[in-house]
């Protein structure tokens, strides 16, 4: 398998489980009445999936941590991660609460979202990050800031439902707006970020083969 073959087959396989796992969502609210607190909810837990994932994205970048500065660098950056990124959650649970009340979900609901969730990024995790080698040109502290994009499209997002759910007869339609947009944009960023990322793998391997000759 070449390089392309190879990147198509991760990007092709992870942006599709993706897109599925989002659709369920759409699943949600047209035959489990889910409201747009639960809905944004649900894209809360995602986000803590996300963050989840980072860190074991700085685990691993650049290669097992074997020496003792990237090891001391890693036990100051994964606790500032965690309290960096958990005021962002927390802040943006409260704008989710304060403007459009708790979520309307069972807990098994809970369950089934957030093992889907992880399943989905665990698949893009071993497809591109382990498997298209991008934790080989990558380091913890990229790693780190890699899911704050992510908080600031949500911010967007809850301003834009909220606007839209003001009327009670555009709700339904509002909310299935916001995830189909959301589907769209995850997609699309998705794809375009780890077909990047791996063209630089690619672009790497070939200057270590070029200069091995």
């Amino acid at each position: 398998m070449n390089v392309n073959e190879k990147i198509s087959d991760s990007l092709l396989i992870s942006t599709a489980i993706l897109i599925l796992v989002n659709i369920i969502l759409l699943y949600g609210v047209t035959y489990r009445g889910w409201n747009v607190t639960t809905v944004l909810f649900a894209y809360w837990l995602e986000s803590a999936v996300v963050g989840f994932y980072t860190v074991l994205r700085m685990i691993q970048a650049g290669g097992v941590p074997s020496t003792g500065s990237r090891i001391v660098g890693l036990i100051f950056l994964i606790p500032f991660f965690f309290l960096h990124f958990g005021l962002f959650m927390a802040v943006h649970y409260f704008l989710i609460t304060s403007s459009f009340g708790g979520p309307r979900i069972l807990s098994w609901e809970i369950a089934v979202i957030i093992t889907l969730l992880l399943i989905s990024h665990g698949a893009s995790h071993y497809l591109n990050y382990l498997r298209g080698g991008e934790f080989l040109t990558t380091d913890p502290k990229t790693q780190m800031g890699r899911p704050y994009p992510r908080i600031i499209i949500m911010q967007f997002v809850i301003i834009f439902g909220g606007f839209l759910i003001f009327s009670e007869r555009v709700a339904f339609q509002a909310i299935m707006i916001v995830v189909i947009g959301k589907i769209a944009v995850d997609a699309i960023t998705h794809f375009i970020m780890h077909y990047r990322a791996m063209k630089r793998v690619a672009v790497s391997s070939e200057v270590e083969l070029a200069t091995d000759n």
